[in-house]
This record gives C-alpha cells, structure tokens and sequence, in this order.
C-alpha cells in the first residue's frame, strides 16, 4: 500500500530520459512500474519507476539514432545564469543556448539536469559584469581581484568605502563591465609593469589602479581615464589637490631621501 501511494505521486510529473527528451508520467502500472508520454512524439510506453528516475528510458519510436535528436524548446534552469534551452542532443551531450544573452554551448545532459551550466555572458558581478572569455595571461588571476573590486566599489551596496548611493555617479565604462575586455586592455595602462611586479612580490613596491590623476574630476573607469599609480601618491594625493605639482614634487624628494 505504501508503494503505491509513493507511484502515484509521480503522475504528472516530468522527468528527463538520458537520451529522448522529457517524459510526463501519465498511468500508473503495477511493480513499480509507471506509464509515460514522451513531449516530443507522443509516444507512450510503460517503464520502471527507478530507471526513469535515473533517466533510463527510450522512446521505442525513435529508430534511427545516427543523426541528433531535436528538441523542440525544451527550457531548464541552470544555478547562475538564467533559463536555457536545449536544441539538439547527441548521446548524452547537449547544445544549449542561454535565453537572455543567446550564447550557445554543449553539455552533458545529468549536469544540466541539476544546473550545472555557466554562460559567461550572464551579468553576474553586482548585476553589471560578465566574463565574457578571456584569453589566458599569466596575469589573469590578479587581473581579476581587481575588477571585482572596481566593480563592487561602484555598484555594491554593502561597500562602505565605495562610490554606489553618495551622489558620486562614478562608473565602469561598458566596454571594461567585460572581464575579458579587461584583461586585454590592462597592458596599454601607464605603469602596467610596475603593478605586476607589485601583484607578484608583495614586498616590492605596490601600484592601484587610478581614473582622476591625469583628468581632474574624471567620474568613469576605461581605459582612456585610468593608469596605475604608485599606492603611496595615490594615497596622499586627494581629489582637490591631483594637479599640485609641488606636492607630487615634495613626495618624490621624501621617497628619494628615504632610499639613499
């Protein structure tokens, strides 16, 4: 009596078979087995409650399985990136493309079963930026704290030391709201060098990434506004006074007679 009453609670439910799409239970058999219809051709076959939990379920229509099986609009959920749908599959690879962005890619179907799927042009960082596919560099890992924390400082809510709701409307200029863009752009800044060598030994000298020092009041992060700049004149130079050349003079002498 048990049994049954866990079997019925399974009509009208959809599973997703390892090779042929969506199945809704629609009947209920006896030992453990239910009836289902398969979305895509209507067919209906009876099969054991277990294997089509574990997708074990072939759609007795379909003959010829050297071509991919087309799924018409098949929409799932992934964990981060929004709705896809499955287009096509082959064995147990699928084609996928994301709703929002129209980005396509493959998959296997159990890690899409339970979300596992990432677009990268999905606007996950504080709701504004995307990965996008960034050539490898041997800077990429330092390259990305520090576009995160571009970000978080001018859209994060919860950053006290940033710019969001101060009436500052600083901003990233689209173009950098793409990793990837990003990261190809970081090489053409002044001083680029001089901040790795910062990233890769934290004794040496460290640099910050800067967008007012050249154009006073500059309110936008791109590659045209910004440069690094040494941490400690970055510091000591506030935004009133970045075109006093006596004190960038004063700071220089200071470091200088601090080195001899």
């Amino acid at each position: 009596r048990r049994r049954s009453v866990k079997l019925k609670d399974n009509l009208g439910k959809f599973f997703a078979t390892n090779r042929d799409g969506l199945v809704q239970v629609v009947g209920i058999t006896a030992n453990k087995n239910v009836t289902v219809r398969f979305i895509d051709t209507g067919t209906e076959r009876d099969v054991n409650i277990d294997n089509l939990r574990k997708g074990k379920c072939a759609d007795p229509s379909i003959t010829d399985r050297t071509h991919p099986t087309t799924y018409p609009n098949i929409e799932m959920q992934s964990n981060n990136s929004g709705v896809f749908t499955i287009l096509e599959k082959t064995g147990n690879r699928c084609k996928i493309v994301f709703k929002e962005t129209g980005y396509t890619t493959t998959a296997y179907l159990e890690n899409l079963k339970v979300g596992k799927v990432h677009d990268p042009y999905s606007k996950n960082c504080y709701s504004v930026g995307y990965h996008g596919e960034p050539a490898e560099t041997p800077y990429k890992d330092f390259a990305y704290t520090l576009w995160r924390n571009m970000l978080k400082r001018c859209y994060s809510q919860n950053d006290p030391r940033g710019y969001y709701g101060k009436g500052n409307d600083v901003s990233v200029d689209a173009s950098w709201l793409s990793f990837a863009n990003f990261v190809d752009d970081l090489p053409h800044l002044n001083n680029f060098q001089q901040w790795l060598n910062g990233q890769m030994d934290k004794t040496s000298v460290q640099f910050t990434l800067d967008k007012d020092f050249a154009y006073l009041g500059c309110n936008v992060y791109s590659r045209d506004n910004c440069q690094f700049l040494e941490e400690g004149l970055n510091k000591r130079v506030t935004s009133k006074n970045r075109l006093s050349k006596s004190l960038i003079e004063n700071y220089n002498k200071r470091k200088e007679s601090c080195g001899k």
